[in-house]
């Protein structure tokens, strides 16, 4: 039996998508340098992990605005393997035709996976990120046509919010060829040089972000949508007041016709 920790948020390209998270400039490349993190120590131990995409990021915290505020881990191992290995020698998976390096398209035992491959994945994987979790290549279902759009030399366009400075280091991950691409520590020093004055902002100053607000089913106040759930445990039902007909007597009423009949019966 496997225990895995469990993503409050799930995953970065359903969140993207379903736009539940729109992270700013700043935020993003945070969320970038925890996957290089991450990416630099599992290359420092000879291995590849095949199959980096956002869908295998797990959010645990987000917040769009304050970078610090977010956490993030990968997932899915299940196509890892050790550096300048065949990948016929591990578990039989269909390789992603959207995120795979072109290299590995071209050969015909998968045989070529490297740091190099995965660094081409994350180039994919922070395109995919600014471009809101759109899917790489459209939405052509047909691994075939993608395979061949690919090796005819298509390429990604620029997102169209995306930072000129964050595109060049997306382009230094997209190299066709595997020797000319950027290291994974060479990516991580480029994003900590983006000076921070050059991050488009989030909205425009003064002007604060939408949040939507949700109703408590119970106390019928409004709260921002990522706060109701919290809100709603220890919240309770109101309790229900029976109310006094017209015509039924006050409890001061009541209480002078007793006195009356009191005085009446002596």
């Amino acid at each position: 039996m496997l225990l895995q920790e469990r993503a409050t948020h799930g995953n970065l390209q359903i969140l993207l998508q379903n736009k539940r998270f729109e992270p700013s400039t700043e935020v993003l490349i945070g969320i970038f340098l925890q996957i290089l993190d991450a990416m630099i120590y599992i290359g420092s131990q000879d291995v590849v992990l095949s199959n980096l995409c956002c869908s295998n990021v797990l959010v645990f915290r987000m917040e769009p605005i304050n970078s610090s505020a977010n956490l993030v881990k990968l997932t899915n191992f299940s196509m890892a393997c050790r550096k300048n290995s065949s990948y016929a020698d591990n578990i039989q998976t269909a390789i992603s035709v959207r995120y795979c390096a072109p290299e590995i398209l071209k050969s015909t035992d998968q045989s070529n996976y490297s740091e190099a491959s995965d660094v081409y994945s994350f180039g994919v994987l922070m395109w995919e990120a600014c471009s809101q979790g759109k899917v790489p290549y459209g939405r052509d279902t047909s691994d075939d046509n993608i395979r061949q759009r690919r090796l005819n030399d298509e390429q990604l366009s620029p997102p169209n919010s995306c930072n000129n400075q964050l595109w060049t280091i997306i382009g230094f991950c997209l190299y066709r060829t595997p020797e000319m691409c950027d290291t994974m520590e060479q990516i991580q020093s480029k994003l900590l040089e983006i000076p921070k004055e050059l991050y488009p902002p989030k909205s425009p100053p003064g002007i604060s972000e939408p949040i939507l607000l949700v109703q408590c089913k119970n106390c019928h106040k409004e709260f921002p949508w990522n706060q109701l759930d919290i809100h709603e445990r220890s919240c309770l039902p109101p309790v229900p007041v029976r109310k006094r007909p017209s015509d039924e007597p006050s409890i001061w009423e009541r209480l002078c016709s007793c006195l009356s009949w009191f005085h009446k019966s002596k």
